[in-house]
């Protein structure tokens, strides 16, 4: 079973990805 801090950096991972692909996302890097 997953330790609760891998399952963690893998929900912060995923999310991570999905806000860098949602022109939703307010907070973005600068060009």
């Amino acid at each position: 079973m997953s330790s609760p801090i891998v399952l963690k950096y893998k929900q912060s991972e995923f999310f991570l990805k999905y806000a860098s692909n949602n022109t939703l996302w307010p907070i973005r890097p600068s060009p």
